[in-house]
């Protein structure tokens, strides 16, 4: 099976075009965003970008596609200024024509693989990546998205800060009811279940809750 090479897009402007052969929730991560596979446009390089669950379900609800759907599609994800905090730029996807698929390979440059790329800080609004971790089978609680320090507490708060705040608690509400209600109906009913399994369910209702705003 061929692997494909991994590229991340942290910066303004940087962007990756391919022709999608799956997409599907990253096997591997405790918060797992959303990857989307295929052969880069113009060339012949597999490859894969992860996108933050959050931004990727409102950018597939804005296109009406489906995770499924996007298996064929040529798309292009990209990031884009993000004025209330520059060093968070937004994902953008959309959907290329073949004119536009011509177009996005003159113009776009080869995405480095991660281990040639460092990390960069993400849009954490639109994932739950930003919450603190824990183990959801060996912790109690996980960390309330309000418990800052208190010179954090205390720091102005922009608008784009405040809709990350929202985005947390959320976060965080689905994952105590998932692990006071169907971690323990699951495993009542003897179904084995371990802390991939929980992250995948926390996943999941995440995503839905994101479609339903």
């Amino acid at each position: 099976m061929t692997i494909p090479t991994k590229v991340k897009l942290p910066n303004v402007g940087d962007s990756l075009t391919l022709a999608v052969t799956a997409c599907a929730l990253a096997p591997v991560g405790k918060f797992p965003g959303i990857e989307f596979t295929g052969h880069r446009v113009g060339g012949a390089a597999f490859v894969c970008v992860e996108v933050p669950t959050g931004a990727a379900a409102r950018q597939l609800d804005r296109l009406g596609l489906s995770q499924a759907q996007c298996v064929g599609q040529t798309l292009r994800i990209y990031r884009e200024h993000n004025a209330t905090a520059p060093d968070k730029p937004y994902w953008s996807i959309v959907r290329m024509d073949r004119g536009d698929e011509r177009a996005a390979d003159a113009a776009e440059a080869d995405p480095a693989p991660d281990d040639e790329t460092p990390d960069a800080p993400l849009r954490t609004h639109t994932t739950p990546a930003a919450t603190p971790a824990f183990d959801p089978l060996t912790t109690d609680e996980p960390p309330h998205p309000a418990d800052r320090a208190p010179a954090e507490q205390a720091a102005p708060r922009a608008a784009g800060d405040l809709r990350d705040d929202l985005d947390r608690a959320r976060y965080y509400e689905i994952t105590v009811d998932t692990l006071a209600h169907l971690v323990p109906l699951y495993r009542e009913a003897g179904v084995v279940v371990d802390g991939a399994t929980v992250a995948a369910i926390i996943a999941t209702r995440w995503i839905q809750a994101s479609r339903g705003r």
